[in-house]
């Protein structure tokens, strides 16, 4: 009995046929996986997930792709679970906070209750 799930023969061209489109697109445009820098696989992380990603595998050649952040004893981060930025959790970024009317207003009510006196005039 084989370990593969119903139906798999049929997906099993298809994820093979985007497999060998991806490598070609990389040949053609001149990109060698081995001599990536750290900074242009995490380019390229960033693209695939901005891009609609939904018909084409993830790269192999970024499986390994570290968040590789300063961390406060000077070393790269080593975390592997990474965002859509490329960094790790500790090291996305802060928040932008409010951008719109409306957010900003939900904002200003943080805290604050019925009934409760706002401290700051």
């Amino acid at each position: 009995m084989s370990t593969r799930p119903r139906g798999f023969a049929d997906y099993e061209p298809k994820v093979l046929e985007l497999i060998n489109k991806a490598q070609e697109v990389l040949v053609n445009v001149g990109i060698d996986e081995d001599d990536m820098t750290e900074d242009e696989k995490r380019k390229e992380y960033i693209a695939y997930w901005k891009s609609d990603n939904s018909n084409t595998p993830f790269p192999q050649h970024l499986h390994e792709l570290q968040c590789g952040a300063k961390t406060r004893s000077g070393t790269p981060c080593k975390l592997r679970s990474l965002y859509s930025s490329g960094r790790c959790k500790f090291h996305g970024g802060l928040s932008t906070g409010a951008r719109t009317a409306s957010g900003k207003k939900k904002v200003a009510l943080n805290g604050f209750k019925k009934g409760w006196r706002k401290l700051s005039p």
